[in-house]
């Protein structure tokens, strides 16, 4: 290993409580990004059509990824004597970019659950009441008190 990579090796913490808080921290950054491209996905859906203050009108799709791909047949020739040019683009609508990223923002709220139950049980949580804070973290405002107070009398 490089010298590099033994000071890091020596810096990471192999407690795992403190490796899920770390992974709770990282995955609470990727849910605030993914929550802020659901609002401007949402924000350009609802666009869609409106004037883009060129005088045309939003369109309905949104190009994810795109690739020009250009063949030189002979390392000396001019702009002339290319050959080969081609273009390929993946698009979907915005509808469907919005409910991809719906998924993965509900996949990662998931994730978070899950990685906040596991801290809450390796710290021994007795407290019904923390419990239902924990959730309340997970997911503020989806979950209705009862629900919480049914899910910690279990």
């Amino acid at each position: 290993m490089t010298e590099d990579e033994i000071e890091y090796a020596r810096s990471v913490t192999v407690s795992p409580i403190e490796t899920l808080k770390e992974q709770l921290r990282f995955l609470r950054v990727k849910e605030a990004r993914i929550a802020k491209r659901l609002k401007l996905a949402k924000e350009a859906m609802d666009n869609v059509g409106k004037d883009d203050a060129s005088g045309r009108p939003i369109k309905d799709m949104v190009t994810l990824t795109g690739t020009n791909t250009q063949h030189i047949l002979n390392k000396d020739a001019g702009p002339e004597e290319i050959k080969n040019i081609s273009f390929a683009a993946s698009t979907e609508t915005r509808e469907m970019y919005y409910l991809r990223l719906d998924a993965a923002h509900s996949a990662v709220l998931e994730q978070i659950r899950r990685v906040s139950e596991s801290i809450a049980k390796m710290e021994g949580d007795d407290d019904k009441d923390d419990v239902r804070l924990m959730g309340v973290l997970v997911s503020p405002g989806l979950v209705t008190e009862e629900t919480w107070a049914a899910a910690a009398n279990r």
